[in-house]
């Protein structure tokens, strides 16, 4: 029995040190993540505003260089339905930016992230077996809560919210950026799992 507060605490302190180290130390170096994530699109192209909305899943390569700073690459990919009913189409999204970690040496660790975004909406053709393709890009801001499960999984809940436009019409291998740029809005809310190697 640990009968002196004094002694108790150094023991308590002991045995916490080594969780709180290896939290800090598990925000650096490679990490591997999977999300599935709900998504909306809003198109303005000058005439006509819409807002569709899907699902989809994306992978994630980080690196964290210090505890708060991490670089990644995320690719993801959804399926969209319009709002009016419409055929569905594909929405893809290729981020690079910046992770900066509120508290990287807690077990709960909240964080805000930059990225700048290449999108690309796919649109089946009838009659043919190529697809339209509009593409584009923009710029995400977004945050997060990590949550450390063990020293090499975490839980990851994220919510990106990128603005962006439309400037290129590709098919069959042909493509144009003669038309009126298409604004455009992507909102991605995700869940998923961190895996650190």
């Amino acid at each position: 029995m640990l009968r002196s507060p004094a002694l108790r605490a150094v023991t308590l302190a002991a045995l916490l040190l080594p969780v709180g180290a290896s939290a800090q130390a598990g925000r650096e170096g490679l990490s591997l993540s999977a999300h599935v994530y709900a998504a909306q699109l809003a198109i303005d192209d000058g005439s006509d505003e819409s807002s569709d909305s899907g699902g989809g899943i994306a992978g994630e390569v980080a690196y964290g260089f210090t505890p708060r700073l991490v670089a990644f690459l995320a690719l993801g990919g959804a399926g969209m339905e319009p709002e009016d009913g419409g055929e569905g189409y594909g929405l893809g999204t290729a981020d690079l930016g910046l992770r900066f970690n509120l508290r990287p040496s807690s077990r709960l660790n909240p964080y805000l992230q930059t990225a700048v975004t290449g999108q690309v909406a796919s649109f089946d053709v009838p009659g043919t077996s190529a697809n339209l393709e509009a593409r584009g890009g923009g710029l995400t801001l977004g945050g997060g809560l990590l949550y450390d499960l063990s020293p090499s999984v975490a839980f990851d809940v994220a919510l990106d919210l990128t603005g962006g436009r439309f400037t290129e019409l590709a098919f069959e291998g042909e493509s144009t950026d003669n038309f009126d740029e298409i604004d455009s809005g992507i909102v991605r809310l995700g869940v998923g799992l961190v895996f650190k190697p």
